[in-house]
């Protein structure tokens, strides 16, 4: 596992909201998926806690609406 923390980064550009995510493998593909995988974790990450804070107003609001 330290050796896929060694390989991988990712950092904030600026003050946006884009990451850079990168890879370093002797293997191009490796480093590529690995590079796309942390990517897809983290905008699955992104979209459940928004779905949770979606979800946590809905049960705050259905009650005042209904």
């Amino acid at each position: 596992m330290q050796e896929v923390r060694d390989a991988v980064t990712a950092q904030r550009q600026g003050l946006t909201r884009l990451v850079d995510v990168s890879a370093v493998s002797r293997d191009p593909q490796k480093a590529s998926s690995l590079a796309n995988a942390l990517a897809r974790n983290y905008i699955q990450a992104q979209i459940s806690q928004k779905e949770g804070q979606a979800q946590v107003a809905l049960d705050i609001l259905r009650p005042r609406v209904l």
